[in-house]
């Protein structure tokens, strides 16, 4: 299931659009269809200032980059967590990432993650292959007016949608 969820001025969470597809067809092309269906009924031009969270899945990048110009691309930290919990487990590299996320100046962000390089070298080394501009608020353009790094208003969204399969 394809999902998009909108933030409003008053942090209200609300569904945007929703598709089912097939897990083999997770494809750019999907997601562009997805993007663009979304950008036809929102009238909005592929210039609009807003900001897209997502969880790096296959494909969604490009699509995303097709639609949405102007759009700020940022990664899920959550998700990040979860891919470097494959390799590095341990609440002090929960920590280092926020840390590091929730600066909010490029000097402070510097200097956490000169923290985490002194923890964990090979952590640090694969945390910084990761473009900060995608999910370091001190990176973050302010165009679009929000410091949100989570996507957890999915999250909310897709629970709620549990429920009522659950209860049906």
């Amino acid at each position: 299931m394809l999902t998009a969820v909108g933030l409003d001025p008053n942090n209200g969470i609300y569904r945007l659009a929703y598709d089912i597809v097939d897990v083999e067809t997770k494809t750019k092309d999907c997601w562009t269809w997805f993007l663009q269906c979304i950008q036809d009924d929102l009238e909005l031009p592929s210039n609009a200032n807003f900001i897209i969270i997502f969880d790096r899945q296959k494909g969604i990048m490009p699509a995303i980059i097709q639609a949405f110009l102007a759009a700020e691309h940022r990664y899920c930290l959550r998700y990040i967590h979860q891919n470097m919990k494959l390799q590095w487990r341990g609440m002090a590299f929960k920590h280092f990432l926020r840390n590091a996320a929730s600066a909010t100046i490029v000097p402070e962000f510097d200097e956490k993650m000169e923290e985490f390089k002194k923890y964990n070298l090979k952590a640090y080394k694969w945390l910084k292959d990761i473009p900060p501009q995608h999910w370091a608020r001190s990176y973050f353009t302010g165009g679009a007016l929000s410091d949100v790094f989570l996507n957890n208003m999915c999250e909310v969204s897709n629970s709620k949608q549990l429920r009522a399969k659950i209860n049906q």
